[in-house]
């Protein structure tokens, strides 16, 4: 890792003396060093950042170059990790050491600059990356150098939490949930702090604990809103109603969403999964043709995002949904097939439970009964696996899949059943909450 400023140069820097000309090539690139100088002289500080060039201009560079063009080849070389990290999200699958030759706090930036483009397309290569960071950072002495540096490890250890919410394993979110949370001070920037318990409330959210959820939320709300970050103001608020989707409060979630949605212009990402979580309410209260109406904007969205399998198992899913539910069930067996098993390769068991049942459902009602009832016996089977974390999921599964061995399936009592076992999930306690909570 290169070496920041001491603080000897960084007093000199705050008098606008002359810095040697590694020191002031350094400073130009170093988040870090420029964080510690705001925090150490903050009268100083942002007159000289924001008169940079002028003070060194007075530096002659290295072999005769001036201190302007050492500027320019580290403003190269951040711009040149960042189209790096970019490669190597939009490519796939990755090796690390393809980052070996920067800095790691050149990487940790850059990352933390590009990583909203990319949680829903690679979350797992956004982990890679803070995995690769986090240990070398936390062992050197990165830390030493303050706030700024502090700011930078919290936004990562944040990143690798949001993406094991996400991915699982889930047990692994809490410590790095508490270690960023921990790192948040009075004194930290107020974005990074924005940023940091945004992303801890969707992980309190998805773990249930919806009161400190929402307390966070709501303090980066405040926050993002002070600052002019209208869009992550929206995210938040798409949080919330999804929030009041998970409690079953349908009404709150429809009331909440519906505000998202009348805010122009927003983020891809927002908008798409306001728009989905608007279809899924449709769906559970039985509006099949209003959530179809709805199909086409989300096909338009989930464009922008290229080739996400992801997005493209929920999109099917719920396009089979309602295409079941209004007289093509032959057609959602077709669809249904492929998104079960996306979700059982994944390891996303609960999913491929519900997938199951629908499946199971739209078979009886193709007329493929001996099928149906061993889908249903397999749906049942693959929850049942998850042990005992979704007993009212298990109980609604468990009734519906005898019902469809039975032959005595309806509409109405797979509607019924299809809503309890969905919302029914989120009374789970799989996730091991941080024992510390929040405060």
């Amino acid at each position: 890792m290169t070496a920041h400023l001491n603080a000897d140069e960084l007093e000199a820097l705050a008098k606008r003396e002359i810095l040697s000309p590694e020191a002031g090539a350094h400073f130009a690139q170093c988040q870090v060093c420029q964080g510690r100088l705001r925090e150490t002289y903050p009268g100083a500080g942002p007159k000289i950042l924001q008169n940079l060039s002028e003070v060194l201009k007075q530096v002659k560079g290295l072999d005769g170059e001036d201190l302007e063009g050492q500027m320019r080849n580290s403003a190269r070389q951040a711009s040149f990790v960042e189209s790096r990290i970019r490669s190597l999200l939009t490519g796939g699958d990755f090796d690390t050491s393809e980052l070996d030759e920067f800095p790691a706090v050149m990487i940790g930036a850059a990352l933390i600059r590009v990583s909203p483009d990319y949680r829903l397309i690679n979350m797992k290569g956004i982990l890679r990356i803070c995995l690769y960071l986090i240990e070398p950072l936390r062992d050197s002495d990165f830390l030493q150098y303050g706030q700024a540096a502090s700011d930078l490890l919290a936004q990562i250890e944040i990143e690798a939490a949001n993406s094991y919410r996400n991915l699982g394993p889930q047990y692994q979110a809490p410590s790095f949930v508490l270690t960023a949370l921990n790192r948040v001070r009075p004194s930290t920037d107020l974005r990074v702090k924005a940023t940091v318990l945004w992303l801890a409330a969707l992980y309190y959210r998805d773990a249930r604990d919806f009161g400190s959820a929402e307390k966070l939320a709501r303090f980066a709300e405040s926050a993002f809103t002070s600052l002019g970050c209208l869009e992550e103001v929206q995210a938040i608020r798409l949080l919330l109603a999804v929030s009041s989707f998970m409690q079953g409060d349908l009404e709150e979630a429809e009331s909440r969403v519906q505000k998202v949605l009348a805010v122009k212009p927003q983020a891809v990402a927002t908008e798409l999964g306001a728009v989905q979580l608007r279809a899924r309410i449709l769906v559970l209260e039985g509006h099949y043709f209003a959530a179809g109406r709805l199909l086409p904007r989300l096909r338009e969205l989930a464009s922008a995002f290229g080739d996400c399998p992801a997005i493209e198992a929920n999109l099917t899913w719920l396009r089979a949904r309602i295409l079941g539910s209004t007289g093509s069930p032959t057609r959602a067996v077709e669809l249904l097939v492929p998104v079960f098993s996306y979700f059982e390769s994944e390891g996303i068991a609960f999913d491929a439970a519900l997938a199951a049942s629908d499946l199971a459902f739209f078979l009886l009602r193709a007329g493929s009964h001996r099928e149906a009832a061993a889908t249903a016996q397999s749906a049942l089977k693959a929850l049942e696996a998850e042990g005992l974390g979704y007993p009212e999921s298990f109980a609604a599964l468990k009734t519906l899949s005898e019902a469809i061995q039975g032959g005595t399936a309806t509409s109405r009592l797979y509607r019924t059943l299809a809503r309890r076992i969905e919302l029914s999930r989120y009374n789970a306690s799989l996730v091991r909450l941080p024992s510390d909570g929040v405060t």
